[in-house]
């Protein structure tokens, strides 16, 4: 989760963020595939599309933005990409629902 997925760049300063949302994924899919090594084989991948797909967006961006080799009117394009996928990341956790990790 967060760090321990894959190393973020300070610079997007969105560890925490990630830690938090794939904390919650992670529990949906404990919970979900409790009832047999095959049902917690499927949910555990499920959960690593589900981050993969929320994170992986970020990277290039973050990577780009670390680079410090851009101009003024790319870092903006750059500075909105990255707030577009922090929306999207808001909108799917907004999308969760933590009776989900509780009860399954």
């Amino acid at each position: 989760m967060g760090d321990s997925g894959w190393w973020k760049d300070p610079l997007s300063t969105h560890g925490i963020t990630a830690a938090l949302h794939d904390a919650e994924l992670l529990a949906v899919a404990v919970v979900a595939g409790a009832t047999s090594q095959r049902a917690a084989d499927r949910a555990l991948a499920g959960y690593q599309q589900r981050r993969d797909r929320l994170a992986l967006p970020m990277h290039p961006v973050a990577d780009r933005l670390a680079s410090h080799e851009w101009d003024h009117a790319e870092a903006r394009r750059l500075l909105r990409g990255l707030s577009a996928v922090m929306a999207a990341e808001v909108d799917a956790i907004l999308g969760l629902d933590p009776e989900q990790a509780r009860t399954g």
